[in-house]
């Protein structure tokens, strides 16, 4: 929120944020269903305190972005157009291109 930008990879975020049980969760999510099932749950209150710092970080955050709140018409009408293209790609058995020239198969 802060930059305007969108990244997605926790990976790549967590080296700014440095939250310890991300790289965790990250590799347990790499090892399989098993190691998640078997492992404890840090993602609430209770079990990591870290939690509440994330949510006094973000909202500051969320309340100097300049990103809006809900995307445009154009853009929800653009998006709903990207996935029927790609929908209709994948049912047709061919590769769809994506806005920048990328393909998705």
């Amino acid at each position: 929120m802060r930059t305007g930008r969108i990244e997605a990879n926790l990976v790549t975020l967590n080296k700014e944020f440095q939250l310890s049980h991300i790289d965790e969760l990250v590799a347990r999510k790499l090892a399989g269903p098993r190691k998640i099932e078997s492992g404890r749950t840090p993602m609430s209150p209770s079990t990591n305190p870290n939690i509440n710092g994330c949510e006094a970080n973000c909202t500051p955050s969320h309340d100097k972005s300049k990103l809006p709140e809900l995307p445009s018409a154009n853009t929800r009408a653009a998006l709903n157009d990207l996935l029927i293209r790609l929908r209709i790609g994948r049912q047709a058995g061919r590769r769809s291109r994506l806005p920048g020239g990328s393909f998705v198969s």
